[in-house]
């Protein structure tokens, strides 16, 4: 079973540290005077810093992972990186479909598509592409590349792209083939 060895310091109520004021009156980034320190301040200090510490421990630890205080650095990096992936993947807060054609809507509202288009043909117009799912407000842009070599001619031929109009449902797109499937970024909100 998964452990978090990081826990908080002094966070008892009634523990000798200092208020918040008192800690901001003496400066923390140049740090404590020369002389005697009051446990209040240390405490503070500890306090501070094993709560951050240990709020760490314990997202790492919701993730089914150990937090160890055994000084393996790597250990406890790859167990955080590995928590805020699954994060990622899993809380509703970051919705996700992890999908050939897919998307991820971040905190704030930046959602990010992918995909690869149907073929479309050698171009006498724009070919539509309509998303999945439409953005709720704006497509900012659209980024794409030819994924298929053509089907005549030479098979490393490559492809000039052209995205046209976008907006929040579908982007043009055309191409200077015999036809071709496109994979693309679309970054919106």
């Amino acid at each position: 079973m998964p452990i978090n060895q990081f826990l908080p310091f002094a966070t008892a109520g009634g523990a000798p540290v200092l208020n918040n004021a008192a800690y901001a009156g003496i400066t923390p980034a140049i740090g404590f005077p020369a002389g005697i320190l009051a446990k209040e301040s240390l405490n503070k200090v500890l306090r501070q810093s094993s709560v951050m510490s240990s709020m760490i421990g314990s997202f790492i630890l919701g993730r089914n992972l150990d937090a160890l205080d055994d000084g393996n650095l790597a250990v406890l990096l790859a167990n955080f990186k590995t928590a805020l992936r699954t994060q990622a993947l899993t809380d509703p807060a970051w919705p996700m479909t992890a999908a050939a054609n897919g998307s991820i809507t971040f905190p704030g509202g930046v959602i990010l598509k992918w995909g690869t288009t149907p073929f479309y043909p050698l171009d006498t117009a724009d070919n539509v592409y309509t998303f999945p799912t439409a953005f709720p407000t704006n497509c900012w842009v659209v980024v794409a590349t030819s994924s298929t070599n053509n089907s005549v001619g030479d098979p490393g031929e490559r492809y000039s792209v052209g995205i046209h109009t976008k907006s929040a449902a579908s982007f043009l797109v055309n191409n200077d083939t015999t036809g071709a499937t496109f994979d693309f970024f679309a970054v919106g909100n």
